[in-house]
């Protein structure tokens, strides 16, 4: 078994030095994470030789519509940067005609969405090198 901790700064800053000691995994969210707190997690890691996966929410993962791909461009960039081992996202979708609607939006588990799904982390799947 492995541990993770997806990390947020207003709740781990103060802390993640102790912390990254007992993680295998630091999830960073390019949404929320700003460059320089980045690279100085990007070196904690290192480090404390610790992996890093990436976990976002405007991916739009389970649209209708299809993925959101400026939020999946943005997110592939950040993933080679950091050199995520893997990225996760919501079964939810958080646009609807190119608009974030500020939160994502779970969607029913039917046959319909699971084939909307599975289209959709195909695309998204193209953009990584994970």
């Amino acid at each position: 078994m492995k541990i993770g901790l997806c990390y947020r700064d207003s709740i781990h800053e103060q802390f993640i030095d102790e912390l990254i000691k007992y993680v295998d995994f630091l999830e960073l969210m390019p949404d929320i994470t700003g460059y320089k707190e980045t690279k100085r997690l990007l070196k904690l890691c290192e480090e404390n030789n610790v992996d890093i996966g990436i976990h976002c929410l405007r991916s739009s993962l389970g649209s209708k519509e299809g993925i959101y791909r400026p939020a999946i461009e943005q997110y592939a960039f950040y993933s080679d940067y950091v050199n995520a081992k893997y990225y996760s996202d919501h079964v939810a979708y958080s646009h609807i005609h190119g608009i974030y609607l500020s939160k994502v939006f779970p969607i029913e588990y039917t046959v319909e969405n699971v084939q909307i799904m599975r289209r959709n982390l195909e695309i998204t799947s193209s953009f990584f090198s994970i």
